[in-house]
């Protein structure tokens, strides 16, 4: 994770809880 937004990294964290 480095040139990507929260959105994006929330969206991937609830895609694998």
């Amino acid at each position: 994770h480095q040139m990507h937004p929260v959105q994006e990294d929330l969206s991937f964290f609830t895609s694998r809880v």
